[in-house]
């Protein structure tokens, strides 16, 4: 458990931040950008493990991208 960094309301709210490995995080960006959703965390290192991306769905929904690759720098 960790606290959300990334919220889409002003408020606390209790709820779950879906994440999903996904094989191209680039085009997972460019699919939310052209279908209406909002990126919250660009493309992000995680040094030897993956590269991550938030955004929320066009129904405020949180979501997590996460493409692993041990050689992300």
């Amino acid at each position: 458990m960790q606290a959300r960094k990334y919220s889409p309301v002003s408020e606390n709210i209790i709820g779950l931040e879906c994440s999903f490995e996904v094989e191209d995080i680039d085009d997972i960006i460019e699919k939310v950008e052209e279908n209406g959703g909002q990126i919250l965390m660009a493309k992000t290192a995680v040094p030897n493990v993956v590269w991550i991306a938030k955004f929320l769905d066009t129904e405020g929904n949180l979501i997590c991208g996460m493409q692993y690759e041990n050689t992300v720098k």
